[in-house]
């Protein structure tokens, strides 16, 4: 506020501000240097100057009412409304009371906390479409990634959210500060933020409605996301269970269904895992769901149902199948696998390799890697996409340190063994309730056993590769076959 005061005084002057307003000019200076500022002031800037409270207060808005918007202005001069009503009740010498029969007095105080009362719901009202705007504006500087303006916009509707009571705001503002700290990579963060979110809106509906399942799935694909399959696997049956039977199967209810299936999957239950994502994708409506396709074709792919090239023929071909179909294709090592799914990607757009970050530029590699067309990696390439993946703990730095050592394994790097070693030591220290993806095991259990002649560190290492693959096949993960 004193920045926004000071702004002020550079454009009237300190001296005629202060004239104006009708306060001492060491009052405004000391409120300019960041001094307390009373409501009184606020109002009569308002009020003698124009100036539109809520940008004072929240930086938020034209500077002045004049130049304000229909719903920026109503809610300016309801703010204003509100401060004068403030300064009426406090001007009433509330001690007096005791000491004095004047029921003139208290039938002012009586009238001016009614007339408190009153604006106060009206700008209650008035702080709805606001809120919604600034909401809008939120969401697009998390999506364009402009930190600045999203933290910015995110303290002025901490304070705006402050002079309403509308639940429904305060929930999209929870599920907006969740997002933004996903976004800054603060994960987890961002999903302790989901969780109690949830459970909030549980506490309040008394149930599960259908923007309860929607906030179920979002947190489960997070949750997903960290490794913390288990806790997502149990969140999605919870929600399922309370959900019922007698509720209509709607898509987001199958949506979360097919997520309790992909964690079925992670988690070892490949057969009712799958069961439960064909199911939910058979009786999908004729619009195709995006997240019911993505769930399909994670069962198709890691079962060996469909090869990663046909998965790209038979779904759609959104960022997360391609990342998921570069995963496996880049596990399998095959050349002529390789070759077919970046050549259908290419001639498909080649703006998908871009967005698949550091699969798309792993996939080439492999591929020049295999028909030795490259003989060493350029890291240089790699590492901006390494270093998005790496704002997941642990499994990012996992999942950078296996594929490192693929590329390096495959020019015939000697850092390879000692890479190998690295992520060997990274999944001894993998955290209680973290659940490393098939994939990257897979391709840590390849690079061992291809590097473990003549290694003898990798021995041990070499025999818990032999076990995991002797494991995942007998589950049922067709694609290591």
């Amino acid at each position: 506020m004193s920045q926004r005061l000071n702004q002020l005084i550079r454009e009237h002057s300190l001296t005629t501000l202060a004239n104006r307003v009708g306060v001492p000019i060491s009052n405004v200076h000391r409120y300019a240097r960041g001094g307390g500022m009373p409501s009184e002031f606020v109002a009569a800037l308002a009020e003698r100057l124009s100036v539109n409270p809520m940008w004072l207060l929240v930086g938020e808005g034209a500077t002045y009412l004049t130049d304000a918007g229909d719903s920026g202005g109503a809610l300016a001069a309801g703010l204003r409304d509100l401060i004068e009503a403030m300064n009426a009740t406090s001007r009433l010498k509330l001690g007096t009371l005791a000491h004095r029969k004047d029921l003139g007095l208290v039938r002012s105080l009586t009238e001016s906390a009614a007339r408190h009362a009153e604006l106060r719901g009206r700008l209650h009202r008035q702080v709805e479409p606001v809120a919604k705007e600034w909401f809008a504006a939120w969401r697009g500087a998390i999506e364009r990634r402009d930190r600045g303006r999203a933290d910015d916009l995110q303290i002025a509707l901490e304070r705006l959210l402050g002079l309403s009571d509308d639940p429904s705001l305060r929930r999209e503002y929870d599920r907006l500060c969740a997002y933004n700290a996903y976004v800054q990579g603060r994960r987890a963060d961002a999903v302790d933020m989901q969780r109690r979110n949830l459970l909030l809106r549980m506490a309040e509906t008394g149930g599960v409605d259908e923007p309860t399942l929607r906030e179920c799935f979002n947190l489960c694909a997070a949750l997903v996301g960290l490794g913390r399959v288990q806790e997502a696997r149990n969140f999605a049956e919870a929600i399922l269970v309370i959900h019922g039977r007698d509720v209509p199967d709607t898509p987001v209810a199958r949506m979360v269904r097919g997520m309790l299936g992909m964690c079925e999957i992670s988690l070892g239950a490949v057969g009712h895992g799958t069961e439960l994502i064909v199911a939910a994708y058979s009786t999908r409506e004729h619009a195709d769901n995006e997240h019911l396709a993505l769930m399909m074709a994670f069962a198709m792919v890691r079962t060996g149902v469909l090869s990663p090239a046909a998965v790209l023929r038979e779904f759609p071909t959104t960022v997360s199948i391609v990342v998921e179909v570069l995963r496996a294709a880049a596990c399998l090592e095959n050349a002529e696998e390789l070759k077919e799914v970046l050549g259908q990607l290419r001639a498909l757009d080649a703006n998908l390799l871009v967005a698949s970050h550091l699969y798309g530029v792993q996939a080439e590699f492999v591929l020049a890697a295999i028909k030795r067309k490259r003989r060493s990696p350029d890291e240089s390439a790699f590492e901006p996409v390494e270093a998005r993946m790496k704002l997941t703990p642990f499994l990012g730095e996992l999942e950078v340190t296996v594929l490192r050592c693929q590329r390096a394994r495959l020019v015939g790097k000697r850092t390879a063994v000692g890479l190998a070693l690295d992520a060997e030591e990274l999944l001894a220290r993998t955290p209680r309730g973290i659940s490393v993806d098939d994939v990257v095991l897979a391709t840590h259990a390849h690079n061992v056993l291809a590097l473990v002649q003549g290694q003898p560190s990798l021995k041990g290492a070499a025999e818990r590769a032999t076990d995991y693959l002797s494991l995942v096949r007998s589950r049922g993960l067709g694609l290591l076959r």
